[in-house]
């Protein structure tokens, strides 16, 4: 549906793809395009990638303190583990000096490093059950 990159380091992949896999790279990709004059409609469909990412309600999971049962809001892992543990509000990560800061779901305010942002893409496919982004899947993930 968005955006096929035909050369450069996202070539063949739809933008929708980039955004699930590759987000570090695509976000300085995008801090260039802002720049360029014929670049304003992928620039123009990140930022609504972004808005659909922030507006979904992405991972249903409850707080993983003990007896909690409120809905999760941010997430945390315990050093490369691929398993993530969520957090409601008025929760702290168990251990809190081996598990990373917790990360808001939303997703484009809160990742300032390129670590984080990997980090994020990486528990995000984890929570989602995600193995491999196609563009069917990417196209599917955004708009269904």
């Amino acid at each position: 549906m968005g955006h096929i990159f035909k050369t450069g380091q996202f070539k063949g992949s739809s933008i929708e793809q980039a955004f699930l896999t590759r987000y570090a790279e695509l976000k300085n990709f995008i801090k260039w395009a802002r720049k360029q004059d014929n670049l304003t409609g992928i620039v123009k469909q990140f930022n609504r990638l972004e808005k659909i990412i922030s507006d979904k309600k992405l991972i249903t999971h409850s707080c993983s303190s003990t007896g909690c049962g409120r809905p999760a809001e941010f997430l945390s892992m315990l050093g490369n583990s691929p398993q993530p543990y969520f957090w409601c509000d008025k929760h702290e990560p168990w251990e809190s000096r081996a598990i990373k800061r917790k990360i808001s779901f939303k997703f484009a305010s809160n990742l300032s490093t390129k670590t984080e942002q990997r980090f994020f893409c990486k528990v995000l496919h984890k929570a989602l059950g995600v193995k491999r982004v196609t563009k069917k899947n990417a196209d599917s993930f955004f708009y269904n």
